[in-house]
């Protein structure tokens, strides 16, 4: 996997914003601020923005609210002063196709070595086009409309640069003590005929996964649902979802300590829970590694995770449907789960479709 250079620890950054929109809300939210990589202690809002890359070995990011509020034309405004800030660079190449099915291959091959059950692969996609800003503005508002039920989201970031997205999967939702966790797993397209076992076993490995660290952290009453269908444009997914009460009441967290791993359990549930199977592999720590070593795409954000939390409620999703933007074009992302019932050429149009549903709105 290429390695980012990674940011300054502990640094606030400038000129840092975030446009949200949450599940089944009619209006956008809005933070601008200092980016914090190194949040503990630090301050936060009731909904303060966060983020966290693919890759563990980054810090978990706050935006410090120095300005925020909601609505649709402030939204716009906020945008239109710092959308200016959109990076001159091309966009990065696309993955090749060999590069990708090798990568498949490669996950077959380490999963019949009994390396690993499963490893997600993931590509890249770049569009060279120029991206004016009230373009960029009125796709927000089409994902928007397109996907009422996703995390809908555009950021802007020194390091990792601009961002948008519209998250369908759920990592972490808790308010008032109450949570839920999403097993999201197994993809369906227009151009398959049904599940098939593959699918299955792609999302009965996350909700094992999920199972384990909510055991591990001794959460003995959550309770999952039956598999059912979610569906995001023409594309289905296998899904169910684990509901518990929090390993301690969150209005027992102090402010200091909301982003405190060792103090307040919900962040120790999110770095246990983050990458899920559903964007790594399993077992965590052999996928990651197989990734680490062997997947050539830098991630960056994709598959990480973005939302706000604040000391009784947390909202939190994994950065799917995703795109990076620039002056010249978009890059797109998307993955897909590969187990011994893989086909490489499946999986290229399965992470087509993918794109799709973010691209078509470029």
């Amino acid at each position: 996997m290429t390695v980012m250079e990674r940011p300054n620890k502990g640094a606030n950054i400038q000129q840092g914003m975030a446009i949200y929109r949450k599940p089944q809300a009619t209006l956008p939210e809005f933070s601008v601020g200092n980016w914090c990589s190194s949040p503990t202690n630090a301050a936060f809002s009731a909904d303060t923005f966060c983020l966290q890359p693919f890759d563990r070995s980054f810090d978990l990011e706050i935006l410090q609210a120095a300005q925020c509020g909601e609505g649709w034309e402030d939204s716009n405004q906020i945008w239109l002063q710092y959308g200016t800030q959109l990076s001159a660079e091309p966009p990065p190449m696309s993955t090749p196709a060999s590069e990708f099915v090798s990568e498949v291959l490669g996950i077959q091959q380490a999963i019949a070595s009994h390396q690993i059950q499963k490893a997600v692969a993931a590509r890249s996609m770049s569009v060279s086009q120029p991206m004016d800003l009230n373009r960029i503005w009125h796709s927000f508002i089409q994902l928007h409309e397109a996907y009422p039920a996703a995390f809908v989201f555009v950021l802007i970031h020194p390091h990792w640069g601009c961002w948008m997205g519209a998250s369908p999967e759920t990592l972490l939702r808790a308010e008032n003590g109450e949570a839920t966790v999403m097993s999201l797993a197994g993809t369906l397209t227009q151009d398959q005929d049904g599940w098939t076992s593959k699918e299955a076993l792609e999302q009965s490995v996350t909700s094992t996964f999920i199972r384990e660290v909510l055991a591990a952290q001794e959460i003995h009453d959550a309770v999952e649902s039956n598999v059912g269908e979610l569906q995001m444009g023409n594309i289905k997914h296998l899904m169910s979802e684990w509901r518990f009460k929090l390993p301690l009441p969150s209005a027992s967290i102090q402010p200091n300590d909301v982003f405190d791993v060792v103090r307040n359990p919900l962040m120790l549930l999110i770095a246990q829970l983050h990458p899920t199977p559903a964007v790594g592999g399993y077992p965590q720590a052999e996928a990651l590694n197989w990734l680490r070593n062997n997947e050539r795409l830098s991630r960056a954000l994709y598959s990480g995770f973005v939302g706000v939390m604040g000391s009784q409620n947390v909202n939190l999703f994994v950065t799917l449907r995703c795109a990076q933007l620039f002056q010249s074009g978009y890059t797109l992302y998307a993955g897909c789960g590969v187990n011994a019932g893989s086909d490489p050429n499946i999986e290229w149009k399965e992470t087509a479709a993918k794109m799709a549903l973010v691209g078509q709105y470029l």
